[in-house]
């Protein structure tokens, strides 16, 4: 796009020199826009790029490059929306600005998580685009991609898709990806959430397991009977500093009135919220904990 203006070359680059000067570096196109004398867009159409225009005027491209903060980023977003009048795409960054969309992507996981943390709009992308480029990442990947793929792959971010449409399940079934669960293991069920532990460093949360595992956690409640104890089949390990003896104990005691006797071990494992390690853990085995609530 083009951006007219009456600066000539040694205008604007003594008005970079300036800046840099006031600065006590090498400005960025940033500090250009809030603090200089001339948009950087000027530089761009003048010079054809930021780095060419700080060397003209005899300053260190690499300086500037190694400052540029989170904030310049964003601020350089939403610097490009006030010019555009719409949400820049990755066209319109490569072409406009100084930095490339890859650096965004690099910065905050994917292109629209950089969209959405500088507080652009993001609801002109329609969901046909949002299925589009699943579907394209999909067909580059060989699978259906995990919300994870997506961040890494996709123009668009996974939390895009769960505004959109749900949940990151709901957005493969939009696009008629074979979701069904009886094509999926236990051993695949289990592995995953392994798989997604290494990843965070940490044992993932329902919420963590939405955003990064290929499947929906309400899968798991249903094929083990609470998501803890899938974590728990899994070898990772559960938190239980927010599980106190009362609530285990109290857990027992409905099992048992709902069944009308006391419950065996199958029937906890199939009833409890919490999982039999859980109880094996408080009460060193689970004879003790039921002699606990039920004596």
């Amino acid at each position: 796009m083009s951006h007219p203006t009456s600066a000539d070359e040694a205008t604007l680059r003594t008005s970079l020199q300036s800046l840099a000067a006031q600065l006590g570096k090498t400005p960025t196109v940033v500090e250009m826009h809030e603090q200089g004398d001339h948009d950087p867009h000027d530089y761009l159409d003048v010079f054809g790029g930021w780095d060419h225009a700080l060397q003209e005027a005899g300053l260190d491209p690499d300086e500037a490059k190694v400052k540029i903060t989170d904030r310049e980023l964003l601020v350089e977003l939403q610097r490009l929306e006030q010019q555009l009048g719409h949400t820049p795409t990755q066209e319109d960054v490569a072409e406009q600005s100084d930095h490339s969309h890859q650096t965004y992507k690099n910065r905050f996981g994917s292109w629209n998580n950089a969209i959405e943390q500088a507080m652009l709009p993001t609801n002109d992308i329609s969901e046909k685009d949002l299925r589009q480029e699943l579907e394209r990442v999909a067909d580059d990947l060989g699978h259906p991609p995990t919300a994870e793929e997506m961040n890494q792959h996709g123009e668009y971010a996974a939390v895009t898709y769960h505004r959109r449409f749900g949940s990151w399940l709901d957005a493969l079934n939009e696009c008629d990806f074979d979701t069904t669960q009886t094509q999926i293991t236990d051993t695949e069920l289990l592995t995953e959430i392994e798989r997604v532990a290494t990843e965070l460093e940490k044992s993932p949360s329902e919420t963590d397991f939405e955003e990064h595992g290929r499947f929906h956690p309400q899968t798991y409640t249903k094929r083990f009977g609470s998501w803890n104890q899938a974590r728990e089949l899994a070898g990772v390990a559960v938190p239980t500093q927010k599980i106190s003896e009362q609530e285990l104990l109290a857990d027992l005691v409905r099992i048992a009135e709902s069944l009308g006797h006391e419950p065996v071990q199958a029937e906890i494992d199939e009833h409890s919220q919490f999982g039999i390690a859980t109880y094996h853990r408080h009460f060193n085995s689970l004879d003790e904990a039921r002699r606990r609530a039920l004596d």
